[in-house]
């Protein structure tokens, strides 16, 4: 019982999100579709946990005051509906357009309703069973974030969520970071993102599972 009370005071708490909007970044795979003020984001997010639901790994620009005009973004991961087993551990490096500023790492999610708050969590409710904890987690203090200039290109990275329940980062292989940079190659890149040294992935990526809040294993 305590552990169902829980979960439902997550949810609540994330059905009313501190931001306004959440907005996906446009995907380009040229410069010319970038507009004036954004700049190209090359990143990958994987996941070591199988995925029930699309994972969002969300990212704030920093400056912005809370409110309407506070920018949230989120870049998302799904597990393939033909795969078998979990295919979330490959890269899928992409490229996206956004506008100049710094996005820090604040939280990730599976089917979150919001973004889940510093220390906290969120749960989903299928049908009329009980609330159901995700792999979900919002972080406070210092994170990885990486700068965006307009005109330029960021090298974000790969962000994995690991079977702790947390994103890690690391940096992408050369002949993936390669095909995703030619397209961009007239861009000037910017610097390098800054990770603090609890978020960097210093082991192998495996298939791996994690536990909800009933003891079922995703």
């Amino acid at each position: 019982m305590v552990k169902r009370v829980l979960a439902f005071a997550l949810f609540a708490a994330l059905a009313a999100p501190a931001t306004a909007g959440i907005e996906k970044p446009k995907q380009v795979s040229a410069a010319k579709s970038v507009k004036s003020g954004q700049g190209v984001v090359i990143i990958s997010i994987r996941s070591e946990i199988f995925l029930p639901d699309k994972l969002d790994v969300f990212f704030a620009r920093e400056g912005d005051a809370p409110g309407k005009d506070a920018l949230v973004v989120r870049f998302s991961r799904s597990q393939s509906m033909l795969a078998i087993g979990n295919d979330t551990t490959d890269y899928a490096v992409k490229s996206y357009a956004l506008p100049a500023g710094r996005y820090r790492l604040v939280a990730h999610g599976v089917n979150c309703p919001g973004v889940p708050p510093p220390g906290m969590g969120c749960a989903i409710r299928v049908g009329a069973g009980p609330m159901i904890s995700r792999p979900s987690r919002g972080y406070a203090g210092e994170t990885p974030s990486f700068v965006v200039e307009a005109g330029k290109l960021t090298v974000a990275g790969d962000f994995l969520l690991a079977n702790s329940n947390q994103m890690f980062w690391s940096a992408l292989p050369d002949a993936k970071l390669d095909v995703a940079k030619s397209k961009f190659s007239a861009l000037e890149l910017v610097a390098p993102p800054a990770v603090p040294e609890g978020f960097v992935l210093t082991r192998p990526v495996r298939p791996a599972g994690m536990f909800d809040n009933f003891g079922r294993k995703y």
